[in-house]
């Protein structure tokens, strides 16, 4: 007889001479997980320290994708791989996101919050509707501050920007630590005076956030820069366009 296991050949007997496991209570091992069978989600955010958002005015994802898309970007990583494409569209009442991992173009998740609501909440969802969490922005006088929660509403991190660097979004963890950051950066003289291009970085700083956290800190930096950015790109001024780089 042949062991299922390592394959030894034997005359008889209850277990194998050579691995030693009992024949009766062996089971096969189920098949391994294929490469590239993780989920859209985690195929953006895996392994990735930085996250560079760079707005595309060029509007190739509509082309694709049939989407009416009013805004697009492009996730990239530290070293200009595409994690994903971002794709806002055109609704009257509500600001809404789809993000399509890459080159899959997969959906992953999908970002609503009402238009006009000055303190709204960023609702982030799976690609099938599953809640993820949500960006909070929350009430202050000087510095733009959100509340950023988990699936079950309970805050993981917040961000208060300082008052001397309105281009900058630190993120706390509930212990009051840095762990990651949000910053506006310089698109470019043409993009930024012509088109209105943005462009965000979002470090992580090797901080262990889960895939959730880290999908629910891309959609805070699309909320700020609706919130803080978006509105002065047809009013371009040393105020609007930050030049930090």
């Amino acid at each position: 007889m042949r062991c299922p296991q390592c394959g030894h050949e034997q005359a008889s007997g209850d277990e194998c001479e050579q691995c030693g496991i009992i024949f009766s209570k062996w089971k096969p091992h189920e098949a391994a997980e294929p490469l590239g069978s993780s989920s859209p989600l985690e195929d953006i955010f895996r392994d990735a320290n930085v996250l560079r958002l760079n707005e595309n005015p060029r509007g190739t994802l509509s082309m694709l994708t049939g989407w009416p898309v009013a805004r697009e970007f492009d996730v990239v990583d530290a070293i200009g791989r595409e994690r994903a494409t971002v794709a806002q569209s055109r609704m009257w009442f509500s600001i809404e996101f789809a993000v399509f991992s890459s080159p899959s173009q997969q959906q992953a998740m999908n970002l609503q919050r009402p238009f006009f609501a000055f303190l709204s909440e960023m609702i982030v969802s799976g690609a099938h509707g599953e809640r993820i969490g949500s960006a909070k922005r929350r009430f202050s006088m000087l510095r733009r501050s959100y509340d950023l929660r988990d699936v079950s509403g309970l805050t993981f991190a917040t961000i208060a920007s300082p008052v001397m660097h309105p281009w900058t979004f630190p993120i706390f963890d509930r212990s009051g630590q840095q762990r990651a950051e949000i910053a506006k950066k310089w698109a470019g003289m043409s993009e930024e005076m012509i088109t209105g291009a943005q462009r965000f970085q979002i470090d992580f700083m090797n901080h262990d956030w889960p895939v959730a956290q880290r999908a629910v800190i891309l959609a805070t930096a699309l909320s700020i820069d609706f919130d803080s950015f978006e509105t002065r790109r047809n009013n371009p001024s040393l105020l609007g366009v930050i030049t930090e780089s």
